[in-house]
């Protein structure tokens, strides 16, 4: 099974759209799942899911995860929801 995300991220970092949709496909359920217990809101949980793999797109040809895409792209998403909720408490804390 590793083999094969090696040669998703390897296709990836070429630019195959095949390949980010593979990855896509892999993923993006858990991580909706977790992006919605994190943040207990369906949209920013949906919306956490599609920026993180936009941010994965947009950072393709400097992947350097090989062995570990799970890990890379639940980090991007952890550190997208800690953005978000520091954002919201900044928003809130306006008067």
């Amino acid at each position: 099974m590793k083999e094969d995300h090696n040669q998703y991220v390897t296709a990836l970092k070429e630019g195959s759209r095949e390949a980010f949709t593979m990855l896509y496909n892999l993923y993006a359920d858990r991580l909706y799942s977790f992006a919605l217990v994190q943040t207990r809101n369906k949209q920013m949980a949906e919306d956490v899911v599609q920026d993180t793999f936009l941010k994965l797109w947009n950072n393709r040809s400097n992947l350097n995860c090989y062995g570990n895409v799970q890990a890379l792209v639940f980090t991007m998403a952890r550190n997208l929801i800690i953005d978000a909720c520091s954002d919201i408490r900044s928003l809130e804390a306006v008067p």
